[in-house]
């Protein structure tokens, strides 16, 4: 049974159409397997399926020359044989945080009794 989560760390993304998220199961061919298996335990080490077990990696880690559409552009893109993950989730940006007019006037008032 192939799963419904994207297996690659820090990524749980379902099939989304509306987001243009689509599931990938893994390939049966054997190089191939391995390397979608390296690219998941770059970061995720503790992550070894079974020789016969699918997994699936969500089409935010491929590249987009790795898809071809058949004829229209509204049907689903296709992932093209030997596909490799390549791309890993952008990290999230730490928030820079501003100080509030409060602490500000605090921190103001603080320089003030330290400089009499």
């Amino acid at each position: 049974m192939v799963g419904r989560r994207c297996v690659v760390q820090d990524c749980s993304n379902c099939s989304n159409r509306a987001a243009g998220i689509a599931l990938h199961a893994s390939p049966t061919h054997k190089t191939t397997r391995d390397a979608w298996i390296r690219f998941v335990r770059t970061k995720r080490k503790n992550f070894h399926p079974s020789d016969k077990a699918r997994f699936v990696v969500c089409s935010v880690h491929f590249e987009e020359r790795c898809f071809t559409r058949a004829f229209d552009p509204s049907q689903r893109r296709q992932i093209q044989p030997r596909s490799l993950p390549t791309m890993w989730k952008t990290e999230k940006r730490a928030k820079v945080q501003v100080p509030s007019k409060r602490s500000q006037r605090m921190k103001e008032k603080e320089r003030q009794k330290v400089s009499l």
